[in-house]
């Protein structure tokens, strides 16, 4: 029953938490990571070092370090790149 109980809240925290980065940030875009021009446009945004890529309001974008962030134009250029999809925000 414990258990359960902390799942549950561990699982609530990480849906709040997501929630409240899309929110906090207007467009969901990390602070000063993304260049680009049009802050209502989505785009792709990729992670060097784990080779997956994301909708630029997943939740998973900010916790993406700079040195890792990459941008693409289209999905089609993400996954000629060998980059695969986010399986949270499915892109």
């Amino acid at each position: 029953m414990v258990w359960v109980i902390v799942i549950s809240i561990t699982m609530l925290a990480g849906l709040y938490y997501c929630i409240g980065n899309v929110q906090s940030s207007g467009s969901g875009h990390p602070a000063a990571s993304i260049s680009s021009t049009d802050k209502n446009e989505l785009y792709y945004v990729g992670n060097r070092k784990t080779k997956v890529f994301h909708i630029s309001t997943c939740g998973f974008v900010p916790r993406i370090s700079d040195n890792h962030i990459v941008e693409f134009d289209d999905r089609d250029e993400a996954v000629s790149r060998g980059y695969r999809p986010c399986q949270k925000c499915l892109p």
